[in-house]
């Protein structure tokens, strides 16, 4: 039986954004059914990434509130590029408390339209998760870091941690990202041994990418596969199938702590 060679892409996803499509905003009419959490081409700031630090740079004010506290840390925002470009359904994911939150809410809710992302050559609407940093630097200085990392569907500013990881907590973004033993080399073996191109895949001619999201757990055991888009001929089963049964990853880690962290892959099947 001929054995598929795949392509692998590893992204990180929010969890909590993954089980269905996002509610309709009451104030955007070009919302549709549904909203994607991987897309083949991703939403873009117009002008590029260089833009974006710079609008957010101009637009977030450090609350008083929480500099006269020193405080500061990570909020994570999540929001919708619409296949119009439009942001909408901006909610906080994660924050900080004294104020820090609704700045960071409110620079991406008033921001400017994005290129929207694309899947098989449409304008889609699509979710993004971006992160702040809030670091006082005195009672009335603070600094706001808008340093953006490039990763597929996902959109994230570096940052100094603040929050304590939870037992059951499942981050979506980590700093030291979860990582199969041996590395890139080692799992694109793993999938090359173990999977098999379905029969009636190439009976039908099917060919196309699955997309599989799973959970990698504080102890390195794979926990929590789904199929987030799949092509189907039984190749969603054969990519499930393999995540299930793959050996243990290293965790990704959070302030020096091991977590549960979400990650998700895109095998292609190709005949």
């Amino acid at each position: 039986m001929k054995k598929l060679a795949p392509y692998v892409a590893c992204l990180l996803l929010l969890s909590a954004c993954i089980d269905e499509p996002q509610p309709k905003s009451e104030t955007e009419e070009d919302i549709i059914d549904e909203v994607f959490e991987i897309v083949e081409n991703r939403a873009t700031f117009k002008g590029g990434d260089t833009a974006w630090q710079k609008y957010l740079q101009r637009t977030i004010t450090y609350p008083q509130e929480a500099l006269k506290e020193g405080v500061g840390g990570r909020v994570y925002v999540s929001f919708v590029v619409s296949s119009s470009g439009k942001v909408i359904d901006a909610k906080l994911v994660r924050g900080v408390g004294h104020g820090i939150d609704e700045a960071a809410l409110a620079a991406v809710k008033s921001s400017p339209d994005w290129n929207p992302g694309e899947q098989r050559g449409r304008d889609v609407n699509s979710r993004m998760i971006v992160s702040f940093a809030f670091e006082p630097v005195s009672d009335s200085v603070g600094k706001v870091s808008v340093n953006t990392k490039q990763k597929p569907e996902v959109q994230e500013i570096e940052i100094v941690e603040t929050v304590t990881p939870h037992e059951d907590d499942i981050f979506s973004v980590v700093e030291e990202e979860a990582t199969f033993k041996g590395g890139t080399e080692a799992w694109a073996d793993h999938l090359k041994n173990n999977l098999v191109y379905p029969e009636q895949a190439k009976r039908e001619g099917i060919e196309g990418r699955v997309f599989v999201t799973f959970v990698v757990n504080d102890d390195g055991q794979i926990s929590d596969p789904k199929i987030v888009r799949g092509i189907g001929a039984g190749c969603d089963e054969a990519a499930l199938e393999v995540i299930k049964n793959s050996p243990n990853w290293i965790p990704g880690k959070q302030k020096g702590v091991a977590v549960n962290s979400r990650m998700a892959i895109a095998i292609s099947f190709r005949l």
